[in-house]
């Protein structure tokens, strides 16, 4: 009898310690996570368009429902294979040129 109680309570420990461990791995991945957000928001060029971020981002932080937002006065729009951006040299291939603008780098094929 004593045998088998210590085994149940052994278990039971067990049980609990798995349940802490998985929860402090996952609060570890959440941290990481935030982190990674950090950096990827800190990264934006643009002043306007980081502050912005960040604002929604804090919103989401505290629990509060941040609504969907147009992005597209920030966004650049991609060029299509018509436009006359596209340069060919002399093998007849498309060659990547880059284009500049005060708040972004993008580059054009």
């Amino acid at each position: 009898m004593a045998i088998e109680a210590v085994a149940a309570l052994f278990f039971k420990q067990a049980e609990d310690t798995r349940k802490r461990a998985t929860e402090l791995y996952n609060r570890l991945r959440l941290d990481d996570k935030q982190t990674q957000a950090i950096s990827l928001i800190e990264s934006i060029e643009n002043q306007e368009l980081r502050d912005f971020v960040k604002a929604q981002w804090a919103l989401q932080i505290v629990g509060l429902e941040s609504h969907s937002v147009d992005l597209s006065p920030y966004s650049y729009k991609l060029p299509l294979p018509n436009d006359s951006i596209y340069e060919k040299d002399e093998q007849n291939k498309t060659s990547v040129t880059e284009k500049e603008s005060p708040s972004t780098r993008h580059f054009i094929r």
